[in-house]
């Protein structure tokens, strides 16, 4: 695979990286417990607040991360779909303060972290493929200039 060129395929790269790291080490290190999440019930993983189900999702989102990092427009849907989610957690987070739908745990470190990934996520995904290969070095679909 080519070294990513645009905004976007560095963030799906780099958050897909992070994201797929981080869910398989705080799965491997025991970090994590599956199921509905209490108030506060979450487990804790370096600073976050993590449940089993949240490293699921760190996994899933990424790999596609890693996959899409390969073509500009693959990069910027990934940045799209990650910041929706994210920014979405972010609120219900906020909101809430412990908890996603009851199964992701939450407390304000993860509420910060997704907030500033959703917000990351939604600025580089929304813009343009043409401002994409302006600010980066790519070509269109990730073709070699």
């Amino acid at each position: 695979m080519e070294a990513p060129r645009t905004p976007a395929q560095w963030y799906a790269m780099l958050v897909g990286a992070v994201l797929a790291a981080a869910g398989v080490i705080a799965l491997i290190t025991g970090s994590t417990d599956f199921g509905t999440v209490a108030a506060g019930a979450g487990q804790n993983f370096i600073i976050w607040n993590v449940s089993g189900w949240e490293t699921i999702l760190y996994m899933g989102l990424g790999g596609v991360g890693i996959l899409a990092a390969s073509r500009v427009d693959g990069a910027r849907s990934f940045a799209l779909l990650s910041g929706a989610v994210f920014a979405a957690m972010a609120v219900w987070g906020f909101i809430d303060g412990d908890d996603v739908a009851s199964i992701f745990a939450v407390d304000t470190t993860d509420n910060i972290t997704y907030a500033a990934l959703g917000a990351l996520g939604l600025v580089i995904g929304l813009a343009p493929e043409s401002v994409q290969r302006k600010a980066g070095l790519g070509s269109p679909h990730g073709g070699h200039t």
